[in-house]
């Protein structure tokens, strides 16, 4: 199985090897389903850098993938916005995030790291300092854009500590700032309506969810920074309360559990379940990303209990029929890729036979959903209508073909530094 997921790694990537022919097909698909959003040329989860980042994971002997990659990368310049964005999902952050790492994976694009790096600390450093002035002025909630993963403080903090862990101290300022501001989420508020809240709450009228509540997952919820956190304690940066923050986020996610070992995506403000499904077991939202960030959280603090937590929820997962998990594909967000990473890393770091089994049971699906018709070797099943799932060709990271190849060669490759470094973009190592 190893053999036969290294081969259809191999097959994707070079599928995805030209930008000037995946973007017709990428453009066309997106306007087929007619949603923009499911293709973007400079965004890790769709576009060019999530294509760059499958290329730069190839071992580095495959002269050919570093060229791609250069030119994946360089198809993104023409699309840099001008409004600034700390998100390392989409924009110029999501190219730095891909630069950063090939320039420790093989010394290329020193220039563009060192420049976007510094542009993203100080952005950082600025959002982070806008939001406890808001807090200090009165505001009780914060914008949960300003600080989750895909959008906000989150995502660019563990680029940054990447970078820090790997050149030393320059980025640790902002670094601080940025958990400073993590750690206050913990802090409890007092609202006239529904009493004390954590403080990482989202009141009604939000874009995301009108009704307001309190998000569990990775992506967009509470364990994104409780993942980060805990990456950057064993990193050995911390700030004051961090490691009770930590403790306050991992005691709620573990009292928000269900008793089949899954969670609510959405808790609602009056503390019941809301929003969609609670038995979703994806990266984004579900088992796979929850059970990591207290996995990691659990080392961090020293409680073997957190870890356990996390753990058999994953083990859970293999006494359950499939079609429970209700994950959307086969890519890294929603569906079966997303899953493989977390189950995998932490089977090799518990050992565990059961997550071992359920190691190869995924990677095998993922191996058995190899399309050959298809323009990428994989579809992202971006919804399930009426008339059976809406299909879309994608490229990249989370929403792509190149996601999915990467979980494979990380599947095939486990102990390679090349093929599982890139998932520390993903909170998952």
């Amino acid at each position: 199985m190893r053999d036969r997921a290294r081969e259809i790694a191999t097959v994707v990537a070079e599928r995805l090897g030209d930008p000037d022919t995946v973007r017709p097909i990428a453009e066309r698909s997106a306007a087929a389903v007619g949603v923009p959003g499911t293709w973007h040329p400079l965004s890790l989860a769709t576009g060019f850098p999530g294509v760059a980042l499958l290329h730069l994971a190839i071992p580095r002997r495959h002269n050919r993938h570093l060229e791609m990659a250069d030119r994946h990368l360089r198809a993104t310049q023409a699309h840099i916005p001008a409004a600034a964005s700390p998100s390392v999902l989409e924009g110029f952050g999501s190219m730095i995030a891909v630069a950063a790492l090939a320039n420790r994976a093989t010394g290329r694009y020193l220039r563009i790291t060192d420049t976007g790096l510094r542009w993203l600390a100080d952005l950082t450093e600025r959002t982070a300092a806008d939001q406890n002035d808001a807090w200090n002025t009165g505001a009780i909630a914060a914008d949960d854009r300003v600080w989750d993963f895909a959008c906000g403080l989150t995502g660019a903090v563990r680029v940054l500590l990447a970078a820090t862990e790997a050149a030393g101290t320059q980025f640790v300022g902002a670094i601080h700032s940025a958990l400073g501001a993590l750690v206050r989420l913990a802090r409890p508020v007092q609202t006239q309506v529904w009493g004390d809240l954590p403080g990482w709450w989202i009141p009604p009228g939000s874009p995301r969810f009108t009704a307001g509540g309190l998000d569990t997952g990775l992506a967009h919820g509470i364990s994104g920074p409780l993942a980060l956190l805990a990456l950057a304690t064993r990193a050995g940066i911390t700030v004051a309360g961090q490691a009770e923050a930590m403790r306050v986020i991992a005691d709620w996610l573990i009292a928000q559990r269900l008793p089949d070992h899954r969670w609510p995506a959405i808790v609602g403000l009056d503390g019941t379940a809301a929003g969609r499904a609670a038995t979703r077991s994806a990266w984004c939202y579900g088992v796979a990303g929850t059970a990591r960030a207290l996995i990691l959280a659990g080392h961090a603090l020293g409680d073997p209990a957190v870890v356990d937590v996390g753990v058999a929820a994953l083990q859970a997962m293999a006494t359950q029929n499939e079609t429970s998990w209700q994950l959307l594909g086969p890519t890294v967000c929603h569906g079966t890729a997303g899953v493989l990473l977390v189950v995998q890393r932490t089977a090799i770091e518990s050992a565990d036979a059961t997550l071992s089994t359920l190691t190869d049971q995924l990677a095998s699906n993922l191996i058995n959903g190899f399309d050959a018709a298809a323009p990428f070797g994989y579809r992202h099943v971006h919804d399930v209508g009426p008339g059976g799932p809406v299909l879309a060709d994608i490229p990249g990271v989370l929403l792509g073909a190149a996601g999915i190849a990467l979980a494979l060669w990380s599947y095939a490759e486990p102990h390679q530094t090349t093929s599982t470094a890139w998932s520390q973009l993903l909170l998952v190592n």
